[in-house]
């Protein structure tokens, strides 16, 4: 229980700093870092622990971007099983491999969130424009992630290590 607290206060920093600290650097915007977290839950976390923080970070993206409700949801729901069973069935652990997987799962997020702005609204929307963006996302987050699941993975070990310790009552004689 301490763990999926830790893990999704971490969560919401990552959702803090990508919305806020991130916006305002240049090229950010092509930097997904609630995605890149939602893949590192599914390597790192077990199943039912990480999947309500996936679920919980893709409605509060939900809330936060406007759009209608559950589309992220249901993105860093499908994007948190795949990558638990791609780490159970095949334990991958090279970062290239964890690029890759960055990568696919940004496109796919893409094409998802371009079926779902064409199916659900109104709204004439520019297909080349939204496919170059995604593009773009996805070879950030890939050259990126390596980088940021070592950042998560020592964020990882040092959280384990403080849980780990419990406080020994001295006795007295």
């Amino acid at each position: 229980m301490k763990s999926f607290l830790v893990f999704f206060f971490f969560g919401l920093a990552v959702l803090v700093s990508q919305t806020a600290i991130l916006a305002g650097l240049p090229y950010a915007e092509y930097l997904d870092l609630v995605n890149v977290f939602v893949i590192y839950l599914g390597f790192s976390q077990t199943y039912l622990p990480g999947l309500l923080i996936s679920v919980i970070m893709g409605f509060l993206v939900d809330m936060l971007s406007g759009e209608f409700l559950g589309l992220y949801m249901t993105i860093y729901y499908v994007v948190f099983i795949i990558t638990y069973q791609l780490w159970i069935h095949f334990n991958i652990r090279m970062a290239f491999y964890q690029a890759f997987i960055v990568f696919l799962s940004s496109i796919v997020k893409g094409f998802v969130l371009l079926g779902g702005l064409v199916v659900f609204t109104s709204d004439s929307i520019q297909v080349l424009p939204f496919l170059r963006f995604s593009l773009f996302q996805a070879v950030t987050g890939a050259l990126a992630s390596p980088v940021i699941f070592y950042i998560f993975a020592k964020f990882d070990q040092y959280q384990s290590r403080l849980l780990q310790k419990t406080p020994h009552a001295e006795q007295s004689g």
